[in-house]
């Protein structure tokens, strides 16, 4: 028996095993052409009305204490915390970004730039095409909140 990817574990607890399931590893469901064409809404392949999304979305589950700043012109935010606590590093953030192609939504969380490694090595990534059912990068985004640890920068 294979053993199931750590991306496919966080997409079933994200969105319930029968979606997951459906869409399978080729990313077709039986008799599909194009499953991407048939799951993205119209909307999905303007950059702006994404754009729109995503932040409708992030106004509603970005917990109190936090504010979303978007780095316009790229399809990229910052989910940074404001009401920081006694000795609590300052620069604590969440990232997401769309590619370029509007394929993948990338949400980074517990990374920091200390040492000489990689600064991106924790993530969250998704296709776009899940998106298409409201809410369901807000329940992404609540699920890395209250799960992981935000980046820290600022260190060097």
């Amino acid at each position: 028996m294979l053993k199931e990817s750590r991306p496919m574990t966080i997409l079933r607890t994200l969105f319930g095993r029968e979606k997951v399931k459906a869409i399978g590893k080729s990313g077709r469901r039986p008799g599909s052409s194009d499953l991407a064409e048939e799951l993205r809404p119209e909307g999905f392949r303007d950059p702006e009305k994404l754009a729109a999304y995503v932040a409708a979305e992030l106004r509603g589950c970005v917990p109190e204490g936090w504010r979303v700043e978007r780095f316009v012109p790229t399809l990229a935010w910052a989910i940074k915390k404001e009401c920081l606590g006694p000795d609590e590093w300052p620069n604590q953030e969440y990232d997401l970004w769309i590619t370029k192609d509007l394929e993948l939504l990338v949400i980074t969380h517990s990374n920091c730039d200390v040492g000489p490694g990689p600064i991106y090595e924790n993530a969250v990534v998704m296709r776009v095409e899940l998106l298409r059912c409201r809410g369901e990068l807000s329940t992404a985004m609540r699920h890395v909140i209250s799960s992981f640890k935000p980046n820290a920068w600022g260190y060097t």
